[in-house]
């Protein structure tokens, strides 16, 4: 009877011992399993983000040919190879989204929106009003940056939704250039006097593509920040500066005598420098990324074999405490029997 008690007391010892271990080891797994998911949802967000940015760009770019076709200062075939480009973009993209971690209505959302590129492109042909096409690429190409926005908005880890974040103020900055190149290319086709209403949409995204250039929030690399200072004093940059405020100035009377297709590639290669560094701090979060995959993956596989290894270890010193511990107990009750019976 004595026995049985000790040993059901070591039994129930070593099953708190093994609980208390399994419950250890669970939360350090959860913990290194969690991280390690964060960081593969965080991969695939970075791929999601360098397509929506890739193909972002290319719209801004058809964008402003249409408003150039529009104003007849280029030609269908020039506006065509645009609209390739967009194409090829565009059906990369949606591969990306389909087999991404986006809700199936975010995913619907997006085809949706981009689908809505057909009849616009109908009715550019048709030479619907400036006015009318760069709002309604506007809208379309905000249905795409959101899907940046909703990147930027996923759970991270290591600091990585930070560098998301800088992705989205440069992008917003490329936004706003993009529609002031739109607009100004359109201004300077027509060469007559602005009205009020355009005028302030036009100082309103030249003062979007400074601020948000210039945000206190842009946190990039010492590359990137060195690359942004020569675009911002690039003779490109000075020349769009001074288109503007010549437009701004000569808004009464027109007669800007300035070539739209010339404005539009030297702007266009001023968004493309904005178009560069985006480039690059993307690639930087990709290979960050693959850093922290990897050293994520390799912590769950190592904390998954310590945890497995402790609890052997200690179910393993639990049987034998206890085989031992019977043994002495069993040959302690038969020399007290040989005692006993020797003694009567």
């Amino acid at each position: 009877m004595v026995e049985f008690k000790l040993r059901t007391k070591i039994i129930f010892l070593s099953v708190v011992a093994l609980i208390g271990m399994s419950i250890f080891a669970f939360f350090n797994l959860k913990q290194s399993f969690d991280e390690y998911s964060i960081s593969k949802g965080m991969k695939n967000a970075s791929q999601l983000l360098a397509s929506a940015s890739s193909l972002v760009h290319e719209m801004q770019k058809e964008r402003g040919s249409s408003s150039l076709f529009i104003s007849e200062s280029m030609s269908e075939s020039d506006l065509n190879d645009f609209r390739r480009k967009s194409d090829f973009k565009i059906e990369e993209f949606l591969k990306v989204v389909a087999s991404s971690n986006l809700k199936e209505e975010q995913k619907k959302t997006v085809q949706e929106d981009i689908e809505k590129i057909k009849p616009l492109r109908i009715d550019v042909d048709k030479k619907i009003p400036v006015t009318e096409c760069i709002p309604r690429y506007a809208e379309i190409i905000r249905s795409i940056l959101k899907i940046e926005g909703a990147v930027a908005s996923l759970k991270t880890t290591r600091g990585v939704g930070k560098l998301f974040v800088n992705i989205s103020i440069l992008e917003e900055a490329k936004e706003n250039a993009g529609r002031l190149r739109a607009s100004l290319s359109s201004i300077l086709a027509k060469n007559q006097a602005v009205d009020v209403e355009l005028l302030g949409k036009v100082v309103m995204l030249k003062s979007g593509v400074d601020s948000n250039l210039g945000s206190p929030a842009l946190s990039i690399s010492e590359k990137s920040k060195e690359q942004l200072k020569l675009l911002l004093s690039s003779e490109n940059a000075q020349k769009v500066n001074d288109i503007f405020y010549k437009v701004i100035s000569k808004s009464n009377s027109g007669n800007f005598s300035e070539d739209p297709v010339l404005f539009f590639k030297t702007i266009s290669s001023f968004i493309d420098g904005i178009n560069q560094i985006i480039n690059d701090e993307v690639l930087s979060i990709n290979v960050q990324l693959d850093s922290i995959l990897a050293d994520t993956q390799r912590s769950f596989i190592t904390v998954s074999g310590i945890s497995g290894l402790f609890i052997l270890i200690v179910l393993i010193i639990a049987i034998k405490i206890s085989t031992s511990i019977a043994r002495i107990i069993s040959r302690l009750n038969s020399e007290t029997k040989s005692i006993i019976k020797a003694a009567k």
